[in-house]
């Protein structure tokens, strides 16, 4: 990514792929940015939604945990699309649809955390390992799963820890579609049936 002089567009010009927590640290840079000089763009900084699928699920929660207390509940949402919340690879999920047979596999996601992590890095890190994290602070949140998903049971696991800390979200489980179905969206019904949820969704809060 080219640096486009922007004072937040410093820290991604890097190599994209740096490990944990370089990514994590480039995400606060932008909202901070967007705090301080959002406005500038018309920007309104206090109507600030995170998105992100798969590892951009993680870094889209991880980002909200990072923040302070107060400014995560500012938020006014968090969207995120079959998520990897966890380094777990013998969940039911993973044992029943991470052979091979639907796209994603156990394997490939051991060699993604591998990459993602530091060696050495320590997995109870709350800001590595986020379905571990105290969630109490987060905005509502819409957490969307495919049925024939390794990472199937990471957003449900999600969706009963955020409901043990009282925090106001829907699980979406779309049946009979893999990891990614997102991408299928211009010949895959439920592809656009959830992006329909996700307007709707973000419609309500960011009219709140």
């Amino acid at each position: 990514m080219a640096d486009t002089g922007q004072p937040w567009a410093k820290g991604l010009a890097v190599a994209h792929h740096a490990r944990y927590p370089g990514q994590l640290r480039q995400a606060l840079q932008v909202l901070d940015w967007l705090k301080t000089e959002g406005a500038s763009l018309g920007i309104a900084a206090d109507c600030v939604v995170l998105m992100g699928d798969s590892a951009g699920a993680h870094l889209a929660l991880t980002t909200a945990l990072a923040l302070p207390a107060v400014r995560c509940r500012t938020l006014r949402g968090l969207v995120l699309a079959y998520g990897m919340f966890a380094p777990d690879f013998d969940s039911d999920s993973h044992q029943a649809y991470g052979g091979g047979e639907y796209g994603l596999t156990t394997q490939r996601m051991r060699w993604f955390w591998n990459q993602f992590l530091p060696q050495g890095q320590d997995l109870s890190d709350p800001l590595v390992t986020p379905l571990h994290a105290d969630l109490s602070n987060l905005p509502p949140v819409l957490l969307l799963a495919a049925e024939l998903d390794c990472l199937h049971d990471d957003s449900l696991r999600l969706a009963q820890r955020l409901a043990l800390a009282g925090r106001p979200h829907r699980l979406s489980v779309y049946p009979q579609v893999q990891h990614a179905f997102l991408m299928a969206n211009p010949w895959l019904e439920p592809a656009r049936d959830a992006i329909g949820e996700i307007a709707t969704t973000l419609k309500a809060w960011l009219a709140a």
